[in-house]
């Protein structure tokens, strides 16, 4: 049985409501307004994310570094992690590309596995191989950001967070199974944008927080998914 939208903003994660989910996902641009002024330099993170938002994805060490940017910028900074990652060869970022891509094109593909292929790469483990992949095929990848975790249920706090694979997979399977639900072309990296909004307009921002968000339903999605 479906809660719908009669949890609020208790939790978005427990809704099947198709109007509250969109207009969660039309708030992004405000959230992200709203944490970018928080920046030393606001427009670094707003030129970032239109960048991110709107080019077409790549398959070279320039897309690579550039999302990179994008996520540090946007989420927590992680520093020497960009160092990390120019260490890649310009051959060996475009071989990871070309088999997380022959992996998608399956009929049956599973995300979880091309997000994988990509983190044989320095410097890029499951949160940036979601980034540089949720792009061009949302439908099988969602980008695993922090709030969108929270927002899932999976975890209580984000210091909890791990950044495994294993997390990863139930992640994506959790929002792809809600896109699912929703139907009318919704994606598994909406579902995860339109989490990342919410939680960010509600201020669950600190690790240190110990609010709940969205727990009620990830449980229940978790019935029908098997654990990895």
């Amino acid at each position: 049985m479906c809660i719908c939208s009669l949890l609020g903003t208790m939790s978005l994660m427990a809704s099947c409501d198709g109007q509250l989910w969109s207009k969660a996902l039309q708030g992004y641009g405000s959230a992200l307004r709203q944490l970018a002024s928080r920046k030393q330099d606001p427009s670094k993170l707003e030129a970032l994310d239109e960048w991110f938002q709107k080019t077409e994805p790549k398959k070279d060490k320039a897309y690579l570094l550039k999302v990179l940017e994008w996520k540090l910028t946007r989420g927590t900074f992680r520093p020497g992690l960009l160092q990390k990652a120019q260490l890649n060869s310009e051959e060996e970022v475009k071989r990871c590309f070309q088999a997380a891509y022959d992996l998608l094109a399956a009929p049956d593909a599973d995300g979880s596995k091309a997000v994988k292929a990509l983190t044989s790469l320095q410097g890029v483990g499951p949160v940036t191989a979601s980034a540089l992949l949720c792009r061009a095929t949302p439908q099988r990848v969602a980008y695993m950001s922090d709030e969108a975790v929270l927002g899932s249920g999976l975890f209580k706090r984000a210091a909890d967070i791990k950044y495994d694979m294993k997390t990863y997979t139930r992640f994506n399977q959790l929002v792809q199974a809600k896109a699912l639900e929703l139907g009318n072309r919704w994606t598994g990296d909406q579902v995860a944008k339109a989490l990342w909004t919410h939680v960010k307009l509600q201020g669950v921002q600190s690790p240190a927080s110990s609010k709940v968000v969205g727990k009620p339903a990830a449980q229940a999605v978790r019935k029908s998914i098997k654990k990895k």
